[in-house]
Order: C-alpha cells, then structure tokens, then sequence
C-alpha cells in the first residue's frame, strides 16, 4: 500500500522547483497558452452550469461549476503531480447528477446534501484505490476503449445541442395562458426564438471550425492566423452574442440568455454542512450507489486524461498517476463540503494544455556531403514542452475572476451555448481511428486507393477490410450499449460502469476473434 504514492512524491519531488522557475523564465509568453486554456476551459463550464441548472431545476447552477473549475484547478497546478493536467466539470458527471437528482426528487431526499454525502463516500473510494496502487491498472487502457469513450461523449454533446436547440420552441417551464390571442403571440415569438436560435448556434458553430482551420490556411500573416485559431472559438461566442442584441422591439427573454445567478449573492449550498443533519441513515447508505459510479468513472476518465497530458510529446518530466488520483480524492471532498459538483481530469483540455505550452527551437544540421563535397547545412524545428505550474495556476484564476463577472456572463444567449455543444461534438471527432473506421463503411471499396495514397493508418496497409469492419462492428456494438444505458431512465445511471467493463472484455475477449498482430494495428 502507498508504494505508487511514495515513488510519484519521491520522483517529482526534484522537479518541483523547475516547474515554477520554467514557467515564469517564459516571461510575459506564458499568457498565451494560460489564456488560451482558460477560454478552453471557462466556455464548457459555462454550458455545464446552463446543463446543470436544466438538470437539477437551480440547485447546482455555472456558478457553482465555475468556483469547482477555479479551485481545483489552482489545487491540481499547485499540488499536482502533473502540472500540465486540466480539471474541471465533464459532460458524464453533469449527466450522473441529472440522474441522481431524478432520484432525490423521487425519494424526497434533499439533493444538495445527499450529493455531498456522496462525494465523502467518493473520496474514502479514491483514496483508497490510490492508495492499492490501482493506478497501475491504466497500462490495460487501449486505444480501443478511450476512443469509444471519446465519441460516446462527442454523441453525448451532438444530442445536448440537439435538444438545447429543440427546447428553445417551446415555452420554459409550464406557462398558461388565459387568451387565444396571446397564445398566438407566444407561438409567434417562440417560433422567432427557436428560429433565430438555430441562425445563433448555427453561426458559432461555422465561425468556430472556420478559425480552428485557419492555422492551416494561406490567409493573413502567421501571428494573426494562429491568433485567430487560438482564439477563435471566445471570439466567436462574442461575435454571436453581440448579434443577439441586432433584433429590435423583441420581448425580454428572446433570445433566451444564461441564467447563471450573480455569484456575490451567495449560495446556500456553501452552508451544505449544516444541511447535513437532514439526511437520514438511509440517504447515507443510498449514496453509496452513486458514490460507486462516480469513483468507477473517475477512475477511467481521469486517469485517460493524465495519460494523455502526460504522452504529447513524451514530455521529460514523470507522472504521478498515484499522486495525482489521491490529490483528486482530496478535491472531491472539497467539493462535497462547498456543495458544489466534483472535477476530474478533462479531454480535451488536458493535451491540449501540453500542446499550448510548446516551443519551437532552429536547430542546424550539416548533411553529409558526396564525392568529397562539402555537407549542406539545414535548419530543423524541433519541438519541446515547457512542463510548469504558472500557466495552469493563472488560467484557475482566470476562471475564479469570472465570478463577480456573472452580470457579464448572463448576457450570453442560451443558444450560443447549444452551438458550442454541437462544436465540441464535431472538434472531438479528427484522429479518433473508431470515427475513422465507421467512415470506410460510406466509403466507395474502389477509392480506397486514394486514403492509402496520403497520410493514413497503419492498419489500412496492414489489415484486411473484412477484419477492419469487424472489430470496428464490435466496438459499436459496444458504443450502442454504453449509449443505449442514457436513455434507461433513473438506471442510466449506471452507464460509466458498463464503459469500465470495456476494458476487461476487450482484452479477453477480442483475441479470440481477431489475430494477435491484426490487433496490434488496430488498438
């Protein structure tokens, strides 16, 4: 026991200090990849408090996800591990909550502090797991499970755009109206509210993806093309919410706007403590239900996330998977005593991160030359991650800043958010090999020829179509299943446990139907 705790603490330890020196020696640089990191991390809290606040009928709401993101993430940069982690609020913890106050509100438990009783259950889990060394576990993570995992949760955010949008034509809440003719006008303006809706979504979707794509092009001059893309997705939320304001003589509340509350009036969720005396023995003993699904899914969320921190670019530091899980344990607990919803590593954000902090060094080299000639010298770009806890540390108080800025924020409109949602679906989808594969299935067999011709994966030369076809069948098999459990009701629930149970069955199962280097290629 505490032998992985012990060896991350001791193989950090040395390092520590060069993660503050490093990231400060960077100067007035090292605002770039703290600002755009915070952007990439304040726009999805923003929509997970909206979803939150839609979930649990104004219990947990953006504040709460913003001050969860602000003070775990400043923990995470200061005390973590792996300094280049992102944590944060993720789209499968919002959904477990939606589940879970479904519940409470069946049973007649109060929600706020059975969630909190929750997390305590949460954190004696992780700690415990953290402290068996189950970190080491994560090595029998595939690209086969964290893929499917990836496009479970671009389905997930393509659906909660999709009924974002579709809410937004008709009325919030249950509105009666006592005349015809007013009710003809509540349709005529739900119907200008769904439909200038959709032009708001819309329009930030395409802006979004048009200023990601615009590193790659031959516009503008380098620095504005890598601002823009750096850049464009906050840009954009500003461009359409602006937009919003062009239609005159609209009633209040079209287009419906965040309804993100003034975070300086307080919440009584910060006083969870004292609610604590009215749950009963068996809200307690009921809370180790969630508590189980939530520690299962933190276990393989957060644990792909650190993997994925920690392999751009093979950075030279060590991880700290132990470290870095027992230290969330502590974060869920903090969590739970503010009640406010749990964090967890997040993707994309996380690489992302990494990537961020990237530089660029000219190398020369000297070719060897022919016949006695003299070599040619060449200048190479090579490429290495400034490892360091400033820009993380300034992104958490960033977001933190944001919270007496609620009056701001809650100009926003709703709709904006739903086009987001439907942007993270499509951006999380380039170099998943799963999405990929399902593409071969639209794809004509005599122009296969031409993806093997450019850049592509290995299994394409490697792996027969046949056996490509069916190992990715089975993966969706496995995709309609996990996604399929969503939509069970209160038992949706259990979804994260049926992702774990990948894990296992892909490595017991797959080698009876597929030859051993075939898998290689594909997973």
């Amino acid at each position: 026991p505490f032998a992985g705790i012990l060896h991350d603490l001791r193989s950090r330890a040395p390092f520590y200090l060069s993660d503050w020196v490093d990231g400060l020696k960077e100067n007035i640089t090292i605002l770039a990849p703290s600002t755009y990191i915070f952007f990439a991390s304040i726009i999805p809290a923003l929509t997970f408090g909206e979803q939150l606040d839609d979930y649990t009928e104004g219990a947990l709401n953006g504040v709460h996800v913003i001050l969860a993101t602000a003070v775990c993430g400043a923990i995470q940069s200061i005390l973590g591990g792996q300094p280049l982690l992102i944590v944060g609020v993720a789209e499968p913890i919002v959904l477990v909550y939606g589940y879970m106050y479904k519940i409470a509100k069946t049973a007649n438990i109060p929600f706020v502090p059975w969630a909190s009783a929750t997390l305590f259950w949460v954190a004696i889990m992780l700690a415990g797991l953290a402290a068996i060394n189950s970190c080491s576990y994560i090595n029998h993570f595939s690209r086969f499970s964290g893929e499917l995992f990836g496009l479970l949760i671009a389905t997930l955010f393509f659906q909660e755009a999709i009924k974002g949008l579709y809410s937004e034509f008709h009325p919030l809440g249950s509105v009666v109206h006592s005349s015809s003719s007013m009710q003809t006008e509540s349709r005529i303006w739900l119907m200008f509210n769904g439909s200038f809706s959709i032009v708001l979504a819309g329009g930030l979707l395409f802006t979004s993806l048009a200023s990601i794509s615009m590193r790659h092009t031959v516009y503008f001059r380098r620095v504005l093309r890598h601002f823009i893309s750096d850049y464009g997705t906050a840009l954009a939320v500003l461009l359409w919410t602006l937009v919003s304001y062009i239609p005159k003589g609209v009633p209040d509340g079209i287009p419906r706007r965040l309804l993100i509350p003034n975070a300086l009036d307080g919440s009584p969720n910060y006083t969870v403590l004292s609610r604590m005396q009215e749950l009963e023995g068996w809200h307690w003993a009921a809370a180790l239900i969630p508590a189980v699904i939530i520690a299962v899914l933190f276990f393989f969320d957060h644990n792909v996330s650190s993997q994925l921190a920690q392999n751009v670019m093979d950075l030279k530091k060590p991880p700290a998977y132990h470290w870095d899980f027992l230290l969330l344990a502590i974060m869920t607990l903090i969590c739970g005593l503010l009640g406010i919803p749990p964090v967890n590593g997040v993707i994309p954000q996380a690489p992302m991160h990494a990537r961020a902090n990237r530089k660029w060094f000219k190398e020369k080299h000297v070719e060897k030359g022919t016949a006695g000639q003299p070599g040619e010298e060449k200048i190479h770009l090579r490429a290495e991650i400034v490892e360091n806890r400033v820009s993380n540390l300034i992104q958490s108080i960033l977001c933190g800043i944001c919270l007496p800025l609620t009056f701001i924020i809650q100009k926003i409109p709703r709709s904006v958010l739903w086009g987001f949602f439907a942007f993270m679906a499509i951006e999380g989808l380039p170099g998943n090999q799963f999405f990929e594969r399902l593409l071969l299935f639209l794809t004509d067999r005599k122009q296969v020829f031409r993806l093997r011709s450019g850049h592509h994966p290995s299994f394409l030369d490697k792996v027969p179509m046949k056996t490509i076809q069916k190992f990715t069948l089975m993966q969706l098999v496995f995709l309609l299943i996990c996604y399929g459990i969503t939509w069970a009701g209160i038992a949706g629930i259990s979804f994260p446990l049926f992702i774990m149970i990948i894990v296992p069955a892909r490595q017991k199962l797959f080698p009876k139907f597929f030859r051993d280097e075939d898998l290689q290629h594909l997973d």
